[in-house]
């Protein structure tokens, strides 16, 4: 190779391998047969004679025992040696915690300890048997694991299972069968026989090092850190790693900066608000506007999401087989589509739809279907604050308040949907009923003179716009609770607002309140207009042509 050579450029799983090594922090290693190394002995020559027996021959020495000529034991394939663990894990900037259970430890407090610490850890080592030949244990520890991510609709979890008990294919065959009993979806992958997933978990089977088998513990950081890259793989996934990572380094900056000598003037911010819901809210924003200070700085996110990481992420979706055929058929080809994304193009309905075709390959007529599935799903996910059943969960006996930006459905005679316009302002420290603005969101194909939303009611997704007809305007009373706002009534799953007019509104989830503000803001403007006769010929610009 010449030395003249151009560098050769990334490949797209390389920026994953960078923004996997930034965000990795913490790990967790469950085994019964972790072991301390016993601290080194200097050797016999570095020692000082004692001054009673310099002289003394040394086979007549007082006290001297006979020589040990057995040879060490070997060592224990099952053994995970403490120091160069963690030493490797701490090399790799990753504190790694470790669990042995004893002998003394009954199963539950082994379980509970495990799930606490696998809380917070962002890999989990965990070994086959963590009794005497017994698997029941690390069953159960994962199986709860994965219950409690469950709940949480879902975590980014790579599990390793780092054991010496062979063959890895049975092991792997044991948990999946073990899970799908508890009512996971754990799915065993044909083409590799250690590979095992359950949702956004990964849990891969590795065989520890013995003679030149297996993974060395020296060894685990770098083989995490490669698993956890597959498990994450994605343009924004990649991007939410780099942020995550800027977050937690600055951290104890943010913290530093909140110092004690800034409680005082938030109180008197909350003294002159008399209301605790807004104060929240402003403690909310200052929060988030120093952690947009910490993003921004380009040394956290650098060239991510730029030209060259997209342009090899094109370069890995297309490299199935069938590929160019597929974009032929579609009329285009990978160099066109390259082009159209990083400098976009007059035409783009057709090469947009081609953008899906890698993940449709197996049936690329249903790439159109795709498309629409995936487009709907990311116009929620970059819309909605929360929604029921959406991608963030809702905490336990929590209930929504009437808002700005506040979606609801009202059922009559026909099915209307609403989006609330009342003023942040005015929708906290309520006394008594008032009355809420609503715009009517019309369940039609989606126009450019307007908003658009994707609301899901149900099981169903509908693409709604904003109403820009005189009569689309909502006005109805409602009642405040004793949190001085108005708050949602929970029944058979669903979060119903009453009115005072005994109309029922099913609350369908909050949008961006900026977004919604902006709504908010064109439809006054669009009130505002002045209509007056004038002459025709006039408005349309000293022409007849129309």
């Amino acid at each position: 190779m010449s030395l003249d050579a151009a560098p050769a450029k990334p490949a797209f799983k390389d920026y994953g391998l960078k923004a996997t090594k930034r965000f990795l922090k913490t790990a967790i290693v469950i085994d019964d047969e972790i072991i301390a190394e016993p601290p080194a002995q200097a050797p016999d020559g570095d020692l000082a004679e004692p001054p009673l027996f310099v002289n003394a021959p040394k086979e007549n020495r007082v006290g001297d025992a006979a020589p040990d000529v057995a040879h060490p034991a070997p060592g224990n394939d099952a053994e995970v040696k403490i120091k160069p663990l963690a030493d490797a894990f701490l090399d790799k900037r990753i504190v790694c915690g470790v669990l042995k259970p004893e002998v003394a430890d009954t199963d539950t407090q082994v379980v509970d300890r495990a799930v606490r610490a696998a809380s917070v850890a962002d890999v989990v080592i965990i070994d086959w048997y963590l009794r005497p030949h017994q698997d029941n244990l690390a069953r159960s520890i994962l199986e709860k694991i994965l219950t409690e991510d469950r709940e949480l609709n879902g975590r980014l979890r790579l599990v390793i299972v780092y054991t010496s008990a062979d063959p890895l294919a049975d092991r792997r065959k044991a948990l999946a069968e073990h899970l799908k009993r508890a009512k996971f979806d754990a799915v065993e992958d044909p083409d590799d026989d250690t590979l095992l997933t359950i949702g956004a978990c990964r849990v891969r089977f590795v065989r520890k090092r013995s003679i030149n088998v297996g993974v060395a513990v020296e060894d685990l950081p770098d083989f995490a850190v490669e698993e956890f890259a597959k498990l994450s793989h994605g343009l924004l996934a990649n991007f939410a790693l780099l942020g995550i990572a800027a977050l937690r380094d600055a951290t104890h900056h943010i913290l530093a900066n909140l110092d004690i000598g800034l409680d005082t003037a938030f109180v008197g911010h909350r003294m002159l608000l008399g209301h605790a819901t807004e104060a929240r809210g402003f403690a909310m924003n200052l929060f988030l506007l120093q952690m947009k200070g910490v993003l921004s700085l380009p040394k956290h996110l650098g060239e991510a999401l730029g030209d060259q990481e997209l342009s090899a992420w094109l370069d890995e979706q297309f490299s199935y087989p069938e590929a160019d055929a597929h974009l032929e058929a579609a009329g285009t080809t990978k160099d066109q589509l390259r082009e159209s994304v990083l400098k976009g193009a007059s035409k783009l309905d057709g090469l947009h739809k081609s953008l899906f075709l890698p993940i449709s390959k197996r049936d690329p007529d249903k790439v159109g279907d795709i498309e629409k599935e995936l487009s709907q799903n990311f116009a929620r996910f970059a819309t909605f604050v929360r929604e029921p059943g959406g991608f963030n969960p809702l905490p336990d006996g929590w209930l929504p308040t009437l808002t700005l930006g506040s979606v609801v459905k009202l059922v009559g005679r026909k099915i209307r949907y609403f989006l609330c316009v009342q003023p942040a302002c005015d929708t906290v420290r309520i006394t008594e009923n008032r009355y809420f603005p609503f715009i009517e969101l019309v369940a039609k194909k989606a126009a450019k003179s307007t908003e658009n939303l994707v609301i899901r009611d149900g099981e169903k997704k509908v693409v709604v716009c904003v109403s820009t007809s005189a009569g689309s305007r909502l006005y109805d009373k409602f009642k405040p609770d004793l949190s001085e706002t108005v708050r949602a009534e929970s029944e058979d799953g669903r979060f119903l607002f009453n009115s005072s007019n005994d109309q029922v509104y099913w609350w369908l989830g909050d949008i961006d309140p900026l977004k919604a503000q902006r709504i908010a803001t064109d439809v006054s403007g669009s009130l505002a207009r002045v209509g007056i006769d004038e002459y025709e010929w006039l408005r349309l610009g000293g022409s007849a042509k129309k």
